[in-house]
């Protein structure tokens, strides 16, 4: 896997969000991955720049997984749209944390034992809380 530094993700992203091509011809033009620049772009448009700042490994709370899984059933997201809206910086993750649940209910949270991370700070974590309710896509 590549590392980008920062100034070379918001150039990549700045260009395509100024339209001067579409993200195949901007990601070669920048030597960066589509895939890459695609995460980019959605992280830039739900959070800014600090959507494509570098992010530490984090570790979820089973109630913050809970919460993007219910959002994604309620609103038909994807996995790359949850992880974009959510700050999950590897929509991935959030594929299998959706393959685990679906196997095994709560049981089956991976990240039981591990060193929690509290999502204090994203806008839908407290009003969403409340209607989580243990509910397993």
């Amino acid at each position: 896997m590549t590392k980008y530094t920062e100034k070379q993700k918001l150039e990549a992203v700045e260009a395509y969000e100024r339209g001067q091509a579409g993200l195949r011809a901007i990601a070669q033009a920048h030597a960066v991955g589509f895939d890459a620049l695609r995460s980019w772009v959605a992280a830039h448009r739900n959070h800014g720049a600090a959507g494509v700042a570098a992010k530490m490994r984090k570790n979820y709370e089973l109630e913050f997984k809970l919460l993007v899984l219910n959002r994604m059933r309620e609103d038909g997201l994807s996995c790359r749209q949850a992880a974009a809206i959510f700050g999950v910086r590897r929509h991935n993750q959030v594929a299998e944390w959706r393959r685990l649940f679906t196997l095994h209910g709560e049981a089956a949270d991976p990240g039981a034992g591990s060193a929690p991370h509290h999502r204090q700070g994203h806008p839908d974590s407290r009003a969403a809380r409340a209607g989580v309710g243990g509910e397993v896509p």
